[in-house]
């Protein structure tokens, strides 16, 4: 079977699987959403408001930003796209996310690969190095699918390369929640304006709401026109336009790193116990796994054969054919993966 460009592609499996191809919150989505959702259905009937200003002044609030600095996609995808089509040379470390390389295919941008080093860290002198005027570079910050994260120091040392530069820092945060950070990089840039540097988000991963497609990016003014040029009309549904009244909990958000905080831990150390594997430390919801005795198509088929999908990482550049990714998920079903990854290499 071809491997999937992305995880979460449950529909050529059967009903029931355990899905640990798919990084989305354990937790799933606020509660209060479902009921919300239903009482105000009939905002189907009419177009949504094409500028989105209350949608604007909830995410706004949320990341405390100006509203003219935030810009909504239907999805963080479509955020990156637009971002994508207004240069002509691009930066990507690898392994990375591969909508990356696709955007940059589509829009015929000449794209340069930095290789990461050992346990995924970013060679800063080498990244420096390649890095021209007008480039634009873009960084998965928790990385996918390493899990690894920028200290703020590194961060700031890439921007001020940036800027001297002229060139363009795109930081894909999609997974920012899960992360235990000792800095908001929203925060870091707020003051400069967001000179040369634009945050993308998504309400798909934290908040549990991959079928709604909101993504939201802070951008400087000067960026927000280039994008507002390109995007099309009511990309954003309603379901959307309602999620963001209720989704930014500060109990749902509390509740939900508390959690993946303690259970990343656990899990943690639970899967550095079997034998075979190496577990690369991860600051988001998921955690790569290096097969040391065996394919990762044998892991693959033998975890789908006791109903567990993983996500199989040898179309990342750079991985060889001996790693999966698997998401942090419930205590229950991670003690079932658990489970079923020690039955297969002790065999």
């Amino acid at each position: 079977m071809t491997i999937g460009i992305h995880g979460g592609d449950i529909y050529n499996y059967q009903k029931g699987i355990l899905d640990f191809s798919s990084n989305i919150n354990p937790l799933g989505y606020p509660s209060a959403l479902k009921e919300k959702i239903y009482q105000r259905f009939d905002e189907v009937l009419v177009y949504p408001d094409l500028a989105y200003r209350s949608l604007k002044d909830k995410v706004a609030t949320y990341l405390k930003v100006e509203k003219d600095q935030v810009f909504l996609g239907n999805g963080s995808v479509e955020i990156l796209d637009l971002v994508i089509s207004n240069f002509k040379r691009m930066l990507i470390v690898d392994p990375s996310f591969s909508e990356y390389r696709l955007r940059a295919k589509v829009h015929q941008l000449d794209l340069v690969a930095v290789n990461l080093g050992q346990d995924f860290k970013i060679d800063l002198d080498l990244l420096k190095a390649t890095v021209k005027e007008g480039d634009l570079l873009v960084l998965t910050n928790p990385h996918n699918p390493s899990g690894t994260s920028l200290s703020k120091e590194e961060l700031l040392e890439i921007y001020v390369d940036i800027v001297e530069k002229d060139a363009y820092l795109l930081l894909d945060e999609a997974f920012f929640e899960f992360a235990d950070l000792d800095y908001d990089s929203i925060e870091l840039f707020r003051g400069l304006g967001f000179s040369n540097v634009g945050i993308i988000r998504a309400a798909t991963k934290f908040f549990g709401l991959p079928g709604i497609r909101l993504g939201y990016g802070v951008f400087d003014l000067n960026m927000i026109e280039l994008l507002e040029r390109k995007e099309l009309p009511w990309s954003i549904n309603s379901f959307a336009n309602i999620a963001a009244d209720y989704i930014f909990d500060k109990d749902f958000i509390k509740e939900s790193q508390d959690y993946i905080f303690k259970e990343r831990e656990r899990f943690f150390c639970e899967l550095k116990k079997v034998r075979g594997i190496r577990v690369f430390k991860s600051n988001a919801n998921y955690f790569l796994l290096e097969i040391l005795d065996k394919s990762e198509k044998e892991i693959f088929d033998q975890l789908l054969a006791r109903n567990i999908l993983v996500r199989r990482c040898s179309n990342y550049k750079n991985l060889k054919g001996t790693f999966i990714r698997i998401a942090i998920k419930t205590e229950s079903d991670n003690e079932i993966f658990l489970k079923g990854i020690k039955e297969i290499m002790e065999e």
